[in-house]
């Protein structure tokens, strides 16, 4: 990823774009885009992009590269409670939930991929996961729920 970055920008550009990299040639910003994309080349392409587009001065600051990641991040929200709790299990278990294979829920599971709310990232294993955007989104829609219920059963 992140010699999709440097073919992308050249040597020169980054510099300019991002600042001066760390003595090791790594970059924190780059770094946090590229982590930020789960691994997925277009969400990749489509942070540089952002960063791009909100930056009003370069080398661009790390509050430009949060924006970036938050319209990432909102364009996948917002998320049913019911299909969060799916996505925390696929995050926690790392594998589908479908034990179940209606339907019903390979289209959930479908869907779920065609969105990049859950990946399968391959490194040797198949294994899935849940993009890295909306990881601590999914916590909160659940414990909010949650909260809810508590707060009624109390009433």
């Amino acid at each position: 990823m992140r010699q999709l970055v440097l073919r992308r920008l050249t040597p020169e550009g980054q510099e300019r774009f991002f600042g001066k990299s760390r003595k090791n040639g790594l970059h924190t910003l780059i770094d946090k885009l590229i982590g930020a994309s789960g691994g997925q080349f277009w969400d990749l392409i489509r942070l540089l992009r952002e960063t791009l587009l909100l930056a009003r001065s370069f080398p661009v600051d790390g509050r430009v590269v949060e924006l970036a990641i938050a319209d990432l991040r909102d364009s996948m929200l917002p998320i049913p409670v019911e299909d969060a709790r799916w996505l925390k299990k696929i995050g926690e278990k790392r594998t589908p939930p479908l034990e179940d294979r209606s339907a019903k829920n390979v289209q959930t599971m479908t869907l779920f991929l065609d969105t990049h709310c859950a990946m399968i990232p391959r490194n040797g294993e198949i294994w899935y996961d849940v993009h890295p955007v909306i990881r601590g989104e999914l916590d909160e829609i659940v414990k909010r729920n949650e909260d809810k219920k508590s707060r009624k059963k109390k009433s």
